[in-house]
């Protein structure tokens, strides 16, 4: 738990750093802001390690087919990135980019969770008979 303060902290500290570079230079501002989420992204890996470990074992106790649980990891992983990126063209003024790789996000979501949908549909249609 302290381990996340202190990322916290930093992060606080670099978001008004940001705001201060932004007035006397604007083009470093984005730099700075770049920066600490670089540097939050340091922090977060481990304990999305820890994280994929703990759903891996659920998934062998669980019972769970394999490519559902591959599935479920793809689909955060993708609404993650594709967040980190709508906000970073969001920053930079691009808000009309920014709500296409939301689309893209949505649209891929979609997509790779279409296999499990037809198999719960399936599943349902071989109770009702």
């Amino acid at each position: 738990m302290n381990g996340v303060i202190i990322y916290f902290a930093a992060v606080i500290i670099v978001a008004f750093l940001a705001l201060f570079v932004k007035e006397v230079r604007p083009d470093f501002g984005l730099c700075v802001t770049l920066a600490g989420v670089l540097f939050l992204f340091y922090g977060i890996f481990p304990r999305i390690s820890l994280l994929i470990g703990d759903i891996r074992s659920f998934s062998e106790t669980s019972g769970f087919r394999d490519d559902y649980i591959a599935a479920v990891l793809k689909i955060i992983g993708i609404t993650y990135l594709c967040e980190f990126a709508s906000d970073i063209c969001a920053d930079t003024g691009e808000v009309s980019l920014s709500k296409q790789v939301e689309t893209l996000g949505k649209i891929t979501v979609a997509y790779i969770a279409l296999p499990i949908v037809e198999d719960v549909f399936s599943l349902i249609l071989d109770l009702l008979r």
